[in-house]
């Protein structure tokens, strides 16, 4: 009667123990739905696919890539449907499979020993090939007799170290020769051909006297000053932190980042504008220096709108 009991706690233990522990997908999709937005949406926001997406969800891990980066799509994605990243990464951590340490194999030796025992054969055979090619030749050039001081020869000229390349040493060149007879100054051919000594004098007095003729005068020149921006002013003052994202007519990201409260944005480029705002509440919106209601837009503290400056009219519209 008391095993029974025992034995049924005991299975219910192991079961609490055995059970999954929940995942970080089952959050963040219950906050996407919560916030009015498509799986579309939030890979389209976070630039991801949509299967990353799918799979982020669902708590596939096997299906995602390497931990650093899913860490990093999960923040980005706690951001934007306004949850708590470090939560929802603490509960990545505990559910993903752990990382197998590769297993570093020792690289097997080169057989050079024998190798070496190859090429030393090799030449053992190449010396007696050449030693018996000398013998049978200097047999043949004494009709058929050979004596040990013929044999002696033979081995010190095949065994004889090859003598080394000579360095030659490098040619110092030749100082062309001195006359013997300097020329004479008063010599009337010599007279006029150089800088008489007055005109040196007269030159060096010039240049003392008037710096400024020999040094040139540098004026500096100033650089062009940049071109103004062309385009629509878009400013953003933030009260609270606020995922924010602005993409202008040729699909060029010019906000895609979370935004701390207290700060203001200012972008330009040319418009219709697709505006993307985390809590539309706590941003002020401003377009050429007049301000934007968006009020209209706002679902679940989200708004999406598009926002176009017409001829100094403010259009906003649904996307």
């Amino acid at each position: 009667m008391i095993d029974g009991p025992d034995n049924g706690t005991e299975s219910g233990r192991e079961k609490e123990v055995l059970a999954p522990q929940p995942g970080p997908g089952s959050r963040l999709g219950k906050a996407r739905v919560a916030a009015n937005m498509t799986v579309e949406e939030v890979a389209a926001s976070l630039n991801l696919t949509l299967g990353v997406v799918q799979a982020l969800e669902r708590d596939a891990t096997d299906e995602l890539p390497a931990p650093v980066f899913v860490r990093g799509y999960i923040m980005n994605f706690a951001r934007l449907v306004g949850l708590n990243s470090d939560e929802l990464i603490k509960q990545y951590e505990q559910v993903r499979a752990p990382e197998v340490p590769l297993e570093l194999r020792p690289r097997p030796a080169a057989a050079t020993p024998r190798i070496r025992r190859g090429l030393s054969l090799r030449t053992i055979v190449v010396v007696l090939l050449v030693v018996g090619a000398g013998l049978a030749s200097l047999w043949w050039a004494q009709g058929g007799r050979l004596e040990i001081g013929d044999l002696t020869r033979i081995g010190e000229s095949t065994l004889a170290p090859v003598p080394a390349t000579p360095v030659l040493a490098p040619m110092m060149p030749v100082p062309e020769p001195v006359p013997d007879v300097m020329p004479n100054a008063s010599d009337p051919a010599l007279v006029g051909s150089g800088p008489s000594a007055g005109s040196s004098v007269a030159e060096d007095s010039d240049t003392a006297s008037n710096p400024a003729s020999v040094v040139e005068e540098v004026v500096p020149v100033e650089p062009a000053p940049p071109p103004a921006p062309t385009g629509h002013r878009l400013k953003l003052r933030l009260s609270n932190d606020v995922w924010v994202e602005v993409v202008d007519t040729d699909g060029t990201r010019l906000v895609f980042d979370m935004l701390r409260g207290g700060t203001t944005r200012e972008v330009t480029g040319e418009g219709p504008f697709l505006v993307l705002l985390g809590k539309a509440r706590a941003v002020a919106v401003e377009l050429n220096g007049r301000s934007v209601d968006h009020a209209a837009y706002e679902r679940k503290g989200i708004a999406r709108f598009v926002l176009d400056d017409e001829d100094g009219d403010i259009v906003t519209r649904n996307p």
